[in-house]
């Protein structure tokens, strides 16, 4: 089994990897929105479910500031001051 201090490092790792993904996504789902909003049809497309939960999405969720957020924190999570054990501290 990996020491603590390395699973912690890789926790914060997967943390960072999954907002990284999440935010790739964010932006897929805004674009997606947007080309609703452009296409030929737009009026039509923009009555339909999917683009009223592309819009609770994108807009209504902020996930941008939630990303943003978990980002901060995981900074402060990196750098802590983990114990190390007797002698090595």
């Amino acid at each position: 089994m990996a020491s603590r201090i390395t699973r912690w490092n890789e926790a914060i790792q997967s943390i960072e990897k999954g907002v990284e993904q999440l935010s790739g996504l964010c932006e897929e789902y805004r674009e997606w929105k947007e080309n609703l909003e452009f296409a030929e049809n737009a009026d039509n497309l923009m009555q339909g479910g999917t683009y009223q939960k592309l819009e609770e999405l994108v807009e209504g969720l902020d996930i941008e500031s939630k990303l943003e957020w978990i980002t901060e924190n995981a900074d402060e999570l990196k750098e802590a001051d983990l114990p190390r054990g007797f002698g090595r501290d």
